[in-house]
């Protein structure tokens, strides 16, 4: 050849004419030339053959520099024609290589063409790449393909079979080519350069690109020494390509399998490790944790060799993404190649080295890796990888994690407890209790076998020694018979041996010793182990048959190995001991996985809720109560959290190995058992939770059935207890379908009211409630009702009045109210019935108290007080029987009956206060509706729009409709004008009903002379003026009660008889009845707020009382009101917060709720955190500052607003200048550093820099305030960075000694008290908002509140304190009288008073439809809103 092709760096080189025979471009052609040239090219081809490229060549190299000018069909014309001309060469290089003997001339022809014709096609392939069919983001997502779209799609498919050409060109022996046979590296790095470009083409998502351009590489690396560059290039790809990942760690497995490159991966690990530091950036980091996480996943075992180098340099970089990628790889490992019981030590000593890895990371300092370990813990244990020794440590170190800050960490550890507990190797029930009783039994086991052991041993060493002895006296015959040949000729036969066993004791005893040792050896014969024993040496053979003669001897003396045994023993007590470790860890971590169950994010209650399903089903302790508090998530407001509670219940209730009947029957028993246990809210919760499965027909007939007939007792061996559950579930789901009533109620009442509801009261009283739902499915109050002599009234009257004369009743509160609730709610005139049996019970306590009187004998009294009236009858309470009797003017009565009959008459009280204000409206609102409608001849269709638009009226209270009618709304004023008189009733008409009722409730039914309740008021007054001589605690509480219903009905008793309240508050020693005040108070605050409010001082008061009960009560009570805005929020607010530290659980909880209720309401938090930070900040209060930082990280962690947390950072900031003393300084500094700081609030602790300046000297001031600067710059935006940093130059200039005497003045006078226009004094510690005001000294009194639907209208904080007599009304006036206690016959306690009050009076507000108040019980998390609040009537508080 006249010339030689050199590979250039780039396309331009080829330009420059280069030294000796080099080959260079002359001319460049243009577009037509190009055309035309590239045909001529394609005749030569088929003339000339390869050689033509000689002459063509820079026809191509053209087309190569022209491309982004040419059309693309002329381009893929170049294209085919290289890769036709390819295609030749390609086989006649098949043939001419096979010839070792190639001339020079040939060699040189066949290279230079090789070249060319190889650079030709790989510079156009990325030249097309580059500049025709760039890759652009986005690009082809459009459903309809452009002509653009179909060109890239043609040429994708040329690319790939140049690859594949390529791949086939290389497999054959190019070496020979060159002389010496080694291909220069440039020809290899430019085949090399199209492979690694081809890696990171988006053509890569082609399975088959991919796989081609590791092949290339793969044979480049095996055959053309590639080996230096090729972990460079792919390092450098792996930083910037992210969609290579995957060929590249397919490319890995096949250079190992197929290839068999061992070495090059350590090669690729070491470029990769010192490619990875703390300054590589994050894609870097990612796409490098990806491709480790992803070859480990398909091929761990080429992983495994070098994870610990790997580790040691990776695991200690600041990373996160790095260590997650490692200990995925670990998992992987241990996963698929250490998993098993066959595993060698050191593939053990790795697996725990691993294991050791991930474990220790639990507790990483970046959540990721701490979620990420807990997650792969998980997923080994989901595949058996977890060794049982591991399971305990583990448990112990994800114990802790459940109070990570992280979500995604603590929805980790739950979700790997719960694995743990459904794929423990040790029982399907884990109940502590059975274990232990299982692991005592095995221990008394194992000691008995020990026992036992000790004595065989003994055994065995006696006879070891008469063994010895007789193998002594037996020697000589053993070698006697040992040497014999044959023992033919001894007259031993066959037969002989069988009796051997048998006999060896007579022989023994005969001393025949010759006949023994014979008798041994043909027994051996006969097993075939003779000819063995031959060939052993005399010793040897002689110790053989002692040792044959010992183990007869052994089994004639009955000696037993109990060696198997105590193993089996032990192990299972080992086996026990680790159930037991592992219930007891599950059961100490039950408390705080009931917390997560309220918590507010979604993934934690949904963890625990699986949990606790899983733990329950398994036995575990104290998960009872787990489930129980899942019951409040019924309440949730968001979708996601009540499902799971559903489906979980469902799981744990409905989850039976039975079919069909069985199946009901044992859903059935689950319900009666889970419900036994229950407390009032849960109790609610779960009627809610059941409705909901009426609803769904997951409960359907068959279980209602089956409900009947157990609490018919038609099933075998139901309890009284099974039949008043089943009693109760069939409420329930009656309560949804009111259908379930009229068909049975036959069947309920003739139980019920029968011999069975009279022997027990509660099933009298749960029929009342059964019963009251037979119009369960009427929205509104119409449906008929039951006129006063029905039989089925009489009936339960009758009951009722047989109950109240029974001693031996306990819960006669649960029978006077359902009787009473079934009489207002079922029949017609219930005041009637009412008032009848007030009157007979009372007459009938006449007689008693004048059988009691003339001294008659206990058997008159009875026959005076029993009525035939056709039931089992019960004998009234004789005086022996029922304690102390008490004098009432001139009766004399048992105290229990006295009690139970003024209870009576405050629940009847309510309970008509409730019929007039509710029933009674609604019917008459009713009626004139349809006497409107039927006067104006409306048409069908208004008719029936009306009476379906009647609900938002029918529905209001009378007492709602006066206040409506009171507050003005002009706009709803403007509504009504706008509307047609004959379309809606008049305003008017509704209004004079309630007037009319408001009027009877308010000056009639407690003061009409006629009435029955003012014939009993005096009897309650009386009772509690003279606690001495009607000294029970049971009669107390019920004229406390009675009077509190009887002050809601009628605000003008209520005022007259609300400091005789108080005084009884405060000078009643029982806790129970100040509970019930307070209870009560929480009922008259809703009926009569102005009343009510000037007394609630008295309420805050018990929040630091010493009993526990009525510190709950007082939390609760104020809780409600305060959330639905009944009450001023007052100083005394700051009483409230000090319960966050209360020592009790329950009332720290409560509070929790109320402070995260109040927060989500309006700005009521906001306004009043000035003034709780500023009274628990006082030096007087003696707050301890652990105890302060817990109250106020609570509730300012309950602020999120950015404007509310800018204003208080000026609020706080002021406050350093009203304060003296340094713990106060502290508190200040303590609660900035609780506010999430953003630009605008960083600034206001700039500009506000001088309230503090001086402050920061102190050490723990100033750590407080480089807090608030660290956290700030952590994952700040550049912005926010620039604004800290300077506040921080700020903050150190601080701390700078400050020598000017001017200045040092200035600060001190501004540390001196400040002073008001008229020369009055300011304390420095008085609130900000105290400086309000214009500098007026005298006080802005309060503003007169003024009635908003029942509701008080929201005053802040700024004025709430200043007033000591608007908290305390009773200041100035004369000292209240005691309650005496010294005699019978004391003076009443002076009822004082009420102020005059200038306040606007507000018609009485809505009363509850009941007759008590019960302490609202909430859920014990502050994570999620309580069930909604049920004012039914409560017991009477009981010790």
């Amino acid at each position: 050849m006249e010339f030689e092709f050199i590979i250039p760096q780039k396309n331009s080189d080829l330009l420059e004419a280069g030294t000796g025979n080099s080959f260079c471009v002359t001319k460049v052609y243009n577009e037509k030339e190009c055309f035309e040239k590239l045909r001529l090219a394609r005749l030569a081809l088929t003339e000339h053959g390869i050689p033509y490229i000689f002459d063509y060549f820079e026809t191509f190299f053209s087309i190569t520099e022209l491309a982004k000018d040419l059309q693309k069909q002329q381009i893929f014309r170049a294209t085919d024609l290289l890769y036709k001309s390819i295609d030749k060469l390609g086989q006649e290089l098949a043939e001419t290589l096979q010839n070792t003997n190639l001339s020079q001339d040939e060699r040189s022809l066949n290279l230079n063409a090789l070249k060319m014709l190889i650079y030709a096609q790989i510079t156009l392939m990325k030249k097309i790449d580059k500049d025709v069919f760039a890759y652009t983001e986005g690009k082809g997502k459009s459903k309809k393909q452009t002509a653009e779209d179909m060109d890239h799609i043609q040429w994708e498919e040329r690319r790939y079979k140049s690859l594949l050409q390529l791949f086939n060109i290389i497999q054959l022996p190019l070496e020979n080519l060159w002389q010496p046979p080694v291909p220069e590296e440039n020809f290899v790095n430019l085949i090399a350069d199209i492979a690694y470009r081809s890696l990171e083409h988006p053509t890569i998502k082609d399975k088959n690109v991919g796989d081609t351009s590791i092949q290339i590489l793969g044979t480049l690396l095996k055959r053309y020494n590639h080996s230096m560059v090729f972990p460079v290039r792919i390092f450098e790809i792996l930083k910037s390509c992210e969609m290579a990942i995957p060929s590249i760690c397919q490319g890995m497995v096949v250079l190992y399998e197929q290839y068999g490159m061992q070495t090059i991966f350590k090669v690729m690990v070491e470029q990769v490790l010192e490619g990875l530091d703390d300054s590589a950036d994050a894609m870097t980091i990612k796409n490098i944790s990806q491709f480790f996480t992803e070859l480990g996943s398909i091929a761990p075992v080429l992983l495994m060799p070098f994870i610990r180098d790997i580790a040691s340099d990776v695991l200690s970089l600041e990373s996160y993404q790095l260590r997650i990628c490692i200990l995925t790889l670990m998992s992987e490992i241990i996963c698929t190649e250490l998993t098993g019981e066959n595993l060698v030590q050191d593939h053990k000593d790795i697996r725990n080295e691993y294991l050791e890895h991930i474990y220790y990371h639990i507790h990483d300092v970046n959540a990721h890796v701490r979620s990420k370990a807990l997650a792969l813990w998980t997923h080994m244990k989901s595949v058996d990888a977890v060794p049982v020794i591991w399971l305990s440590p583990i448990m112990k170190v994800v114990a802790s994690r459940l109070e990570d800050k992280s979500a995604l960490v603590r929805k980790n550890a739950i979700h790997l407890m719960t694995s743990f507990l459904e794929r423990n190797p040790f029982a399907s029930k884990l109940s502590i209790e059975e274990l232990e009783a299982r692991y005592n039994e095995k221990i008394k086991e194992l000691s008995d076998f020990r026992n036992k052991m000790i004595e065989e041993s003994n055994k065995v060493d006696e006879v070891n020694t008469k063994c010895e002895e007789l193998i002594k006296d037996m020697h000589e015959h053993i070698i006697r018979c040992i040497t014999l040949s044959s023992i033919e000729d001894e007259g031993i036969r066959a037969e002989d041996c069988a009796q051997l066993y048998s006999d060896f004791d007579k022989i023994l005893e005969d001393k025949n010793y010759k006949r023994l040792a014979l008798l041994v050896r043909k027994a051996e014969e006969l097993n075939g182990n003779w000819e063995t024993i031959k060939g052993f040496e005399q010793e040897e053979a002689l110790l053989y048959f002692a040792m044959l003669l010992k183990s007869y001897f052994l089994l004639q003396n009955n000696c037993k190995d109990y060696e198997e045994d105590y193993k089996k023993a032990e192990n299972a007590v080992r086996y026990l001991e680790d159930c037991l470790e592992f219930s007891k860890l599950l059961v100490a971590a039950v408390p705080k996985l009931q917390n997560l169950l309220m918590s507010k994010t979604e993934s934690d209650s949904a963890e625990a809720i699986n949990f606790f399903t899983a733990a329950y089903l398994f036995g575990i302790k104290n998960t009872e109560h787990g489930l129980r508090q899942m019951l409040y998530l019924v309440w949730a407001t968001a979708k996601e959290k009540r499902e799971p509670v559903r489906e979980a219940f469902k799981h744990v209730l409905w989850k039976t190995d039975q079919q069909g009947r069985a199946h009901s029957v044992k859903v059935v028993y689950n319900l009666m058992r889970f419900i036994e246990g229950l407390t009032f809210s849960h109790h609610i919760a779960f009627e809610e939770l059941v409705r909901e499965y009426v609803l769904n027909d997951d409960i359907d007939n068959s279980m209602i059935q089956v409900m009947f007939e157990i609490y018919s007792k038609k099933i075998e061996n139901v309890t009284s207890n099974d039949s008043r559950l089943a009693l109760q579930l069939l409420i329930i789901c009656s309560s949804v379908k009111a259908a379930i009533t009229r068909v049975n109620s036959e069947v309920i009442e003739n139980i019920g009211f029968g011999e069975r509801g009279q022997r027990d009261p509660r099933i009298f009283v749960q029929t009342l409630e059964f019963l009251m739902n037979y119009y369960a499915d009427k929205e509104d109050q119409i449906y008929p009702r039951m006129e006063f002599d029905n039989e089925r009234v009489t009936t339960v009257t009758n009951c009722y009045k047989i109950f109240f004369h029974n001693h031996k009743v306990s819960n006669f509160d649960d029978i006077c109210s359902r009787t009473f609730q079934y009489i207002y709610k079922m029949c017609h005139q219930p005041n009637v019935i009412s008032q009848q049996i007030i009157i007979e019970i009372w007459d009938e306590m006449r007689k008693i108290s004048d059988k009691i009187i003339e001294g008659e004998d206990d058997k008159a009294t009875q026959d005076a007080a029993t009525q035939d009236n056709g039931l089992t009858q019960t004998p009234f309470i004789r005086p022996s029987q029922n304690g102390s009797l008490l004098r009432v003017g001139n009766m004399k009565l048992p105290a229990i009956l006295l009690s139970r009959f003024i209870f009576m008459i405050g629940y009847v009280a309510m309970k008509e206060l409730i019929y007039l204000d509710i029933d009674i409206y609604t019917n008459l609102k009713y009626r004139q509706e349809l006497a409107d409608i039927l006067k104006n001849k409306k048409k069908t269709n208004a008719i029936a729009n009306k009476l379906n638009g009647r609900k938002s009226t029918l529905n209001m209270s009378a007492t709602a409709a006066v206040r409506k009618s009171v507050l003005p709304n002009q706009q709803q004023n403007q509504d009504e004008e706008e509307n047609n008189e004959e379309d809606v009733i008049g305003p008017s008409a509704e209004d004079a009903f309630a007037e009319q009722i408001n009027t009877i409730c308010e000056h009639e039914l407690l003061f009409h002379k006629d009435g029955i309740f003012r014939r009993f008021v005096p009897l309650i007054l009386e009772v509690l003026k003279y606690p001495k001589r009607f000294n029970n605690s049971e009669i107390q509480r019920s004229a406390l009660l009675a009077l509190v219903h009887f002050m809601s009905v009628s605000s003008e008793f209520c005022q007259k008889n609300m400091e005789f309240l108080m005084n009884i508050f405060s000078h009643s020693k029982d806790i129970d009845i100040k509970c019930n005040v307070i209870i009560g108070m929480s009922d008259l605050t809703f009926r009569f707020p102005n009343i009510v409010e000037p007394w609630s001082a008295h309420m805050y008061s018990t929040l630091h009382d010493e009993n526990r009960v009525l510190r709950l009560t007082s939390v609760r009570i104020l809780s409600h009101l305060i959330s639905h805005e009944m009450i001023l929020i007052k100083g005394q607010i700051s009483d409230l917060a000090m319960c966050l530290v209360d020592k009790d659980d329950e009332i720290r909880t409560s509070t929790e709720v109320f402070f995260k209720e109040i927060a989500h309401k309006s700005n009521i938090l906001y306004n009043v955190l000035p003034d709780i930070i500023s009274r628990l900040g006082d030096p007087n209060l003696n707050l301890e500052e652990g105890k302060y930082q817990v109250i106020m990280r609570y509730i300012i962690g309950l602020i999120s607003k950015d404007r509310q947390i800018e204003s208080l950072v000026d609020k706080l900031c002021y406050r350093f200048k009203m304060t003296e003393q340094e713990r106060q300084w502290r508190d200040i500094a303590f609660c900035l550093s609780l506010l999430s700081y953003t630009e605008k609030t960083i600034k206001k602790l700039i500009e506000n820099i001088g309230f503090f300046k001086d402050k920061v000297q102190i050490q723990e001031v100033y750590d407080l305030f480089r807090y608030i600067i660290t956290s700030t710059l952590k994952l700040a935006k550049p912005e926010l960075k620039a604004v800290v940093q300077d506040f921080e130059l700020k903050l150190e200039e601080c701390l700078a000694v400050n020598d000017n005497p001017t200045e040092q003045n200035e600060h001190d006078e501004s540390n001196m008290s400040i002073r008001r226009p008229n020369n009055t004094t300011v304390s420095k510690r008085a609130p900000a908002t105290a400086q309000k005001g214009k500098g007026k000294s005298k006080k802005t009194p309060a503003p007169k509140s003024r009635g908003t639907r029942g509701r008080r209208q929201q005053v802040s904080s700024d004025g709430s304190s200043d007033s000591e007599a608007e908290n305390n009304p009773r200041r100035g006036r004369r000292k209240q009288q005691p309650v005496s206690s010294e005699s019978e016959e004391e003076e009443p306690v002076r009822k004082g008073k009420l102020a005059q009050s200038n306040r606007k009076k507000l018609p009485p507000a809505r009363p509850t439809r009941s007759g008590r108040s019960k302490i609202i019980e909430e859920p014990t998390s502050s994570d999620e809103n309580p069930s909604p609040t049920d004012k039914s009537s409560s017991k009477r508080s009981r010790n």
